[in-house]
């Protein structure tokens, strides 16, 4: 994508792209409140921003080239209300998923039919944590200790279906709890979003039923070492690693506890 710079503002050059995927960046820089203006199809905004501004088209990019089959049924999540961070993570753990997505123009998500049952426990598991429940202090702190210890045993021991209990457990019940006190946004979010994914991967009929529209990575995107064949082509088919997934959450939770 081109931008060009002057009188303070950056412009982006979106010509190439399809209404559709210029309408997700609307509803993208909306969501974050960043200041901008339409030139035609070249968006314009604050200098200052831009950087930020290139990631989400970079964004976009990504996602238009994980678009959703057009001959799969599909339906739609009213989560267009909530926050800029909850909307990060939503997308965050449907990338380390494999899940195709796209965003309507009123800025709900939008699946193959066949990933509803995935999707719903990755938002379930999120909730929507900027005015999500309270939970007492020392409560949460034995509830995060729960879950690192259990994920921490889950990284050496996938199969320990004890600890897989346990860590189930503690997801269920942080799923929609808002960000605590001492903790950012961003990290909360990055944590209710690993442990989405961690879900999926401990729950067995979950993994069984979706196994054709999952891949091995992160909760970050990346290619977990065995996730790649010798010919380069990802492992789609598998459902996420109980280790990998584990790995993740426990050192997000090792920064706060």
């Amino acid at each position: 994508m081109s931008a060009e710079t002057s009188a303070g503002n950056v412009s982006f050059d979106c010509t190439p792209w399809a209404g559709e995927s210029r309408r997700i960046l609307e509803s993208l820089l909306n969501g974050r409140e960043i200041p901008h203006a339409w030139e035609g199809t070249v968006v314009v905004v604050p200098a200052a921003l831009a950087v930020g501004v290139r990631d989400l088209t970079e964004e976009v990019a990504a996602l238009a080239d994980r678009a959703l089959d057009p001959q799969e049924e599909q339906i739609a999540f009213e989560v267009s209300d909530w926050s800029g961070e909850a909307q990060n993570s939503i997308v965050a753990a449907l990338d380390a998923a494999g899940i195709s997505h796209e965003w309507d123009g009123d800025g709900d998500l939008v699946v193959a039919e066949s990933s509803e049952s995935v999707v719903e426990k990755i938002l379930v598991g999120i909730g929507e944590p900027d005015g999500g429940d309270e939970m007492d202090g020392l409560a949460l702190n034995e509830l995060l200790g729960d879950l690192f210890d259990a994920a921490g045993r889950l990284v050496k021991h996938p199969d320990d279906f004890k600890r897989r209990g346990e860590a189930a457990d503690a997801i269920d019940q942080l799923g929609g709890v808002g960000t605590p006190f001492g903790y950012t946004d961003d990290h909360w979010n990055r944590i209710l979003s690993a442990a989405a994914i961690l879900a999926v991967a401990i729950d067995p009929p979950m993994a069984n039923d979706v196994g054709e529209t999952l891949s091995s990575v992160g909760v970050d995107g990346t290619d977990s070492d065995d996730a790649d064949g010798s010919d380069g082509e990802s492992a789609v088919g598998k459902p996420p690693s109980v280790e990998d997934s584990a790995l993740v959450v426990r050192d997000l939770l090792k920064e706060v506890l």
